[in-house]
This record gives structure tokens, sequence and C-alpha cells, in this order.
């Protein structure tokens, strides 16, 4: 029956997803603070919504309890700790540089193939978002993949697509990939072993379809060439910030991983594996950045052996790395030795627009490095 607290409800609804979609500020004069904008936002709006629909009694305090103790077998409580526990390890893993270390060594070993780097970078994509999930892959995969095809001249949609597609079905083998599959197990008490069992042959046929689908889609050698532009050998040791970190990160979500697929079969809540793994880690975290701290090492940037080199100091890591690498390159054209595989020369820029590029003048470091800083990998207004 349609009532003004339904429709009321159906419009705050969607009044919230318009808000979550384009933010709004609303300026304020505090007396001591002076001016402020109170962001009316993603974190802001839901809970502002749901104070407004109780205050005006089209929600009430049963339907808020139900929403977070959940009804029907689905525990939002226990979803949204699982999450944040994980989402927390992932992203821990993510800073000490290991994602960034796992891009550098598949583009090592793709070389100047541009076909082999791409199969590369899909393998790569894939096995990451099996165990971290689609949204740590993409919020770390997506600032690399922009930096690496303007270094090489690459066009980046097919690059880009590629990693969307791959980690949105790579996340659906393990239950933990992504909200959905938590959901879907809580709700029909689907055990998670069981649930991988139902998953792994649609994966592995979406999988292997939808990298066909991208060959047919990018054939042609303007958006994937055969051969790509030289890039230095990137420092893949050197882009690990914190080896020690990033061992302990791996062993503690591997574990948790491990741990909760195995308690599946005895009815246990995982948010009661996650969460004891995730506090682990942040006493790890804190223990661990203190001491780095007291020797003196936090925040020590990677790729930086020039202790002289001041020139970079404010850079991306990435940028900086990339710039050292495409620096590389002796005057003239010729390859470095001691940097690069013998078939890894340095191919001269194409002409310009105008027509006036040299056909033969080796490529220009710092145009490059010009452009590599006019990157932004996401639109200002969606910062």
């Amino acid at each position: 029956m349609i009532t003004r607290f339904s429709i009321v409800t159906l419009v705050l609804f969607v009044l919230s997803i318009a808000l979550v979609i384009r933010p709004i500020y609303i300026p304020i004069r505090l007396p001591r603070f002076g001016r402020k904008n109170i962001p009316i936002n993603l974190t802001t709006t839901p809970p502002a919504i749901i104070a407004i629909l109780w205050a005006s009694q089209c929600l009430g305090s049963t339907q808020i309890r139900d929403g977070i103790v959940g009804t029907g077998g689905i525990k939002p409580y226990n979803i949204l700790i699982l999450f944040m526990s994980l989402a927390y390890m992932a992203i821990t893993l993510d800073i000490s540089g290991i994602l960034q270390a796992s891009a550098f060594w598949v583009s090592n070993k793709g070389g100047s193939n541009g076909w082999k780097l791409y199969l590369y970078f899909y393998l790569m994509l894939t096995l990451l978002s099996i165990f971290l999930g689609n949204d740590a892959v993409i919020l770390s995969g997506t600032p690399f993949l922009v930096y690496y095809t303007t270094a090489t001249g690459l066009e980046r949609m097919p690059w880009l697509i590629s990693e969307f597609s791959t980690a949105n079905t790579a996340s659906m083998v393990l239950f933990v990939g992504n909200i959905t599959n938590v959901v879907v197990c809580e709700g029909f008490s689907i055990n998670n072993v069981a649930f991988t069992a139902y998953t792994i042959l649609p994966f592995l046929g979406c999988n292997i379809a939808c990298f066909l689908a991208l060959s047919i889609q990018f054939r042609n050698e303007k958006h994937i060439p055969r051969r790509l532009r030289a890039v230095g050998r990137l420092d893949t040791r050197g882009a690990l910030r914190d080896p020690v970190s990033a061992l302990v990160g791996s062993l503690i979500l591997g574990t948790c991983l491990v741990v909760i697929i195995t308690v599946s079969f005895f009815k246990v809540d995982v948010w009661k594996i996650s969460l004891p793994f995730a506090v682990a880690k942040l006493i790890f975290d804190l223990v661990w950045d203190h001491y780095c701290f007291v020797k003196g090492t936090l925040h020590r940037r990677p790729f930086t052996e020039n202790k002289e080199d001041k020139s970079s100091d404010n850079d991306d890591a990435v940028l900086a790395e990339f710039k050292r690498a495409m620096s590389l390159p002796t005057e003239g054209g010729s390859c470095a030795k001691d940097t690069f595989e013998p078939n890894e020369c340095t191919i001269p820029p194409p002409p310009t627009a105008s027509g006036t590029g040299s056909p033969t003048s080796p490529s220009d470091p710092s145009k490059l490095s010009q452009s590599l800083e006019s990157v932004k990998v996401f639109p200002d207004n969606h910062i």
C-alpha cells in the first residue's frame, strides 16, 4: 500500500544516491573557526538520511535494529566487519609495495613484446584478484597502468579494461572476494568451500572468454602494438617500501583466508576469524612503525639510491622509477648494457602532430618526465 511514508522514503533514497554520486558542500561560518564547508557525500549522506527517516517516523527502531543485526540469515554486521578487516589487511599490504613489485616484475618479464606483456599483466591481475579481491587490485593497479602506458606511449583503454574485467571476474572464486559473495553465502547458508567449487569453472570460462574477447576487440596494432617502446629494467626489489611488512602482511592475510575457509565447516561467523587477524596486523603495524620511526627509517622512499639527487623527492614512487628507467639509454639511442636486455633498445619517438618530429632522434627523458607529471589518474572533481 502506497502511503506518505513510503513516498518520502523513496524520495530520500533517490536523493541519497544522487548526493553520493554528486557530493555538495554547504558553507557555514563558525565563530572561532571561520568559514567551513560541510560535505554532503558518501560519508555523511547515509547516516543523515537514516536520521531524517527515523525522525519523520518513516523508519522505526525495529527496522533500524534489523538493518544492523539482520534477518533471514543475513547479518549485516558480520559482512561489514569481515569487509573492513580484509580491506585493512589488503590495503596495508599494498602500502608495503608488494603489488608494485609484482607489476614491475611482470613488466620486466614481458619486455618489449606487446601481446606477451598484455597476457602477463592479465594473469598477474587475475591471481591477485583471487586472493585480494577486486577493490585492492583496482585501486593499486590503475595508477601503475596509467603511468606505464604514458611512459611507453600506449593507449590506456585496452590495459584498463583488461584490469577491470579480470578483477571483477577473478573475485568470484573465493567468497571473500567481494561483498556480493558474502551476502550469497550468508543468505543461503552456503559453505565457503562449496561456493568456490561452484564458481571455479564459471570463473575459468569467463576469464578465458574475456581475454579472447579483448584480443579480438583490441587486435589492431594501434591498440596493442607487437613491439613496445623499451623501458629500462624496473627495480623490483626497490619497489618494496617495507619488505618486512610485506612478508608479515602476506603471512597474516594468507593465514586468515585459510582459517576462514577451514572453519566454514563448523558454522563459525567469519567476522570472529577476520577481526582478530586484522587486530594482530594493526598491532604489528603500530609496533613496527614505531621501531622504524625510532631508527629513522620510517617513510624512506623506495628507488632512491643517490641521496644527493633531490630532483624527485616530491614525485610519486612509481613516477620516479619510470623517470629513472626511461633515462637509462645512452645518447644516440644505444642500449645501456648494465640495465637493458640485449633486445631492449630505445625506439625513437613517433613524429609529432605537426610533422616536425625527427625519426632518428632519441627520446627525451625530460619531455617524458613532464608528460608523466601531467598524468592524472582520476579527475579533480572525483577526489
